[in-house]
């Protein structure tokens, strides 16, 4: 029986890929651990010393779970995690199209928050994650030079004449130097990301 997947590949800082999926779970599992051997051929690490990962073997599979993982150096040494998850999306067919939303923290850092079947739950959740965080700041009402910025509003990013990615920014001012008074512009971090999901 099919039903929709999510095969990921994220690493220590939430970045990565997401892969979405309509297809059985035996499928899932054989694509998770190709993922796996075809990552695990780059495995490598950097000074191993003071590395978080250091006891830790270049690579692993669990033949149980289907999932695994891969140290990787690309400029300082990661832990990247593969692996599935059945989604319960409610959905009785097949729809082309997922709407991800996650947090993409101003310190690299990217947190995933949910999956949604629809444009509108993943805008509607898009605007309260936006707006909560944006509570209990003073929000700039210009930019530098002086433009009105439009908090709130949500935007969309267009490629090849189709949505891929949604925003509804906050703007706030955040002080980054007390010696010279110097401030920059900040917005909430949401995306809503349009994901294919491929038919298998």
């Amino acid at each position: 029986m099919k039903n929709y997947y999510e095969l990921s590949m994220i690493d220590d800082f939430g970045s990565g890929i997401r892969e979405y999926f309509y297809t059985n779970e035996a499928t899932i599992r054989k694509l998770t651990y190709s993922r796996y051997k075809r990552e695990k051929r780059k495995a490598s690490v950097g000074d191993r010393d003071g590395d978080m990962h250091q006891n830790e073997p270049l690579f692993n599979w669990n033949k149980t779970t289907s999932t695994g993982y891969v140290i990787q150096h690309c400029g300082f040494t990661m832990k990247n995690i593969i692996e599935w998850k059945k989604l319960d999306l409610g959905l009785k067919r097949y729809k082309n199209s997922l709407y991800a939303l996650d947090d993409v923290g101003h310190f690299m850092v990217v947190e995933h928050i949910n999956v949604f079947a629809s444009v509108k739950e993943g805008l509607k959740a898009l605007r309260d994650h936006s707006s909560k965080a944006a509570q209990n700041v003073e929000l700039a009402k210009e930019d530098e030079d002086g433009c009105k910025l439009r908090n709130g509003q949500v935007r969309h990013v267009v490629k090849d004449n189709r949505a891929t990615e949604y925003l509804c920014p906050y703007h706030f001012w955040v002080k980054t130097s007390y010696e010279y008074e110097e401030w920059d512009l900040n917005a909430t971090g949401f995306i809503l990301h349009v994901k294919e999901v491929k038919y298998l």
